[in-house]
Order: structure tokens, then sequence, then C-alpha cells
């Protein structure tokens, strides 16, 4: 799905897909140049990859790239979106349009988890945010991702947009850094480096870990709820 300049017509917020109800799964697909911004217009709006008004939904294994908006934007108002995850995407030059701040992932509901993604800044917008966890959201779990920015980018973690409580930020790599690594507080903040973790090449944004990396080994292994250490 690509190269959708205005979203989805009828909407009142533009994406290229618009997921609603439950248990939704979203698996190895390729979203990318949503919005006018990706198409050489001006932006007059923020067109997201995928806008989730889905509790219980899986989002896993995809690559989003060049998202006017968000790529991944979980909200539903007042209907609060819960217990989705999202895990291992490739996130690629979210948040190209100014309008407004911009995200590559946001969490907005009770008990999601947001975890091995890789989300990679690289774009002129100074209102690009990695993730950002609010709009009186409860124990949200992020874990294991990495945010690198190359241009742009306020900052990597974002969790003072609206209010959240409870959330856990945990074995995260943020390098090379945004202007603010860290906005906000969450209630668990440990085992996060936003020193030269060593990737494997990051001049071709492969954001593994090389042989002998510091950061192997160096997160903690006591994490609930979500794969990996």
């Amino acid at each position: 799905l690509t190269n959708w300049r205005n979203g989805l017509p009828g909407h009142g917020v533009d994406s290229l897909l618009h997921i609603n109800g439950t248990n939704f799964i979203l698996r190895d697909s390729e979203i990318g140049n949503t919005g006018k911004a990706w198409n050489s217009e001006t932006p007059d709006g923020d067109t997201h990859g995928v806008y989730v008004q889905a509790s219980n939904a899986l989002i896993e294994d995809n690559y989003f790239y060049n998202t006017d908006g968000y790529a991944v934007h979980p909200y539903g108002g007042a209907a609060k979106i819960s217990n989705t995850i999202i895990r291992n995407n490739y996130i690629l030059r979210p948040g190209r349009s100014d309008t407004s701040s911009m995200a590559g992932s946001l969490s907005a509901g009770d008990d999601n988890q947001i975890y091995d993604n890789v989300v990679v800044l690289d774009n002129d917008s100074t209102h690009s945010v990695g993730i950002e966890v609010g709009y009186s959201s409860a124990r949200t779990k992020i874990y294991n991702n990495t945010v690198a920015k190359r241009t742009g980018g306020a900052c990597a973690i974002n969790f003072d947009f609206g209010t959240q409580t409870l959330s856990e930020y945990v074995n995260n790599i943020d390098y090379p850094t945004c202007t603010n690594a860290l906005v906000g507080t969450p209630a668990t903040n440990s085992n996060n480096r936003t020193t030269d973790p060593t990737y494997t090449d990051y001049a071709t944004d492969d954001l593994t870990l090389a042989s002998g990396s510091a950061a192997i080994g160096a997160g903690t292994t006591s994490i609930r709820g979500c794969n990996g250490t």
C-alpha cells in the first residue's frame, strides 16, 4: 500500500489504512509514501500509515516508510484502545508533515505493548518523535526498541503527550539521539542506552547490533509480557 495522497476519503483523520473493531492482525505488510509531502506537494494534513481503532490488535513484522503523520496511530478518542501489541516493525522517516507533532508509533489506552521495533527519524521535521505515549493511557510497556535520528527529531520517546500512568520503559536504544532522548517520566525507566551501541551498518539503515557491541547482553532479562530480552 503506497503512494496515497490524501488518506481514506470520508474519515475525519486521513490514513492509508483504517482499522476498527477487535482482534485484528496486520502482519508482513509494506505501507509507505502516504500524504502530499511525500508526493512533492505541500501537506495540508497528517496522513498516517495505519490508524488503529481496534483493541486486542496485533501489528507485527511490517515495514512503514515516508508517512506524513504517524506510521502507526492507535487512538480511539473517548473509547480507549487497549491490549494492542506493536512489535517487530521497521519504521523509516515518519512524521514528514510540520502541521502537528508526529511520531513513529503512539499508544493510547491501557495495557498496550510496543517492543522490538526500529524507528529511524530521517526527515526535516523538528516535530518528529520516535514513540509517544499519552491520552490518559496506563500500563504501557515499551521494551527493546531502537530509535535512531538522522535529521530532525524533537525527541526519541515522549511520555508527556497528555497523561499516562504506570508506563514501563526498559531495554531501549536511542542513538544517535534527538534533541531530547526522553520527555516525561515513565514509572519504570531502566537499562536504556543513549551511547553508541555499534550498529552493523548505520549508513545503510542496518541497525542490528554488530558483533562485539557493548549493548549485547546489557539489557535486563526480567521482562514480563513481552518476547525477547
